[in-house]
């Protein structure tokens, strides 16, 4: 199975996956509103910070499970 194969089957029938990917999206959306903004206040510059440490960190926890999965499917 391909990866991109593995990607669609995870977030279809992975609830862990799906949860982490949704969040990571969500975080990417709030990302997008600040970078639209032509100024950001201390604390939406302080939150940006904090939602980009978090977005890599449920990527590293995507990857995981796709490694994992992929694994599996050898």
């Amino acid at each position: 199975m391909e990866r991109n194969d593995v990607i669609r089957d995870l977030y279809l029938n992975n609830i862990e996956y799906k949860r982490i990917k949704d969040k990571h999206s969500e975080y990417d959306n709030i990302l997008k509103e600040f970078q639209d903004k032509r100024f950001l206040t201390g604390d939406e510059e302080i939150e940006a910070k904090r939602l980009k440490k978090e977005k890599l960190r449920l990527k590293d926890q995507l990857e995981i499970i796709i490694r994992e999965q992929m694994k599996k499917e050898d």
